[in-house]
């Protein structure tokens, strides 16, 4: 009746075989090569980066007009490109809310 779940007098026992556990596991996910592998860096139409984002292509126009998705345009053209790894980290980190879209569309 030692290892039925309920059983709490080797409690801490269990619970440092769990935390030895947990530790080789994060070992094994930080020495994992496609863990330490940086994304390909590519240049993206808008097509691309609608996709890359799941947005729609007049979202991402509204967000370039008002500055908040990252993306430039070659000297004297006119079509937007994007990094893919500028795209990733800015969904990651620094993707405008619903709200915050909806009110810079109201400016």
């Amino acid at each position: 009746m030692s290892n039925h779940p309920a059983d709490f007098n080797n409690l801490p026992e269990k619970v440092d075989a769990i935390f030895n556990k947990l530790s080789r596991i994060e070992k094994m996910i930080k020495e994992s090569p496609r863990m330490n592998v940086e994304p390909e860096d590519r240049t993206l139409t808008i097509k691309e980066a609608s996709e890359l984002t799941k947005l729609a292509i007049t979202t991402i126009y509204s967000l370039n007009y008002f500055g908040k998705i990252p993306c430039w345009k070659q000297p004297g053209g006119k079509r937007l490109y994007f990094s893919s790894k500028a795209l990733i980290f800015w969904l990651k980190n620094g993707r405008p809310t619903k709200r915050e879209f909806n009110k810079l569309r109201r400016k």
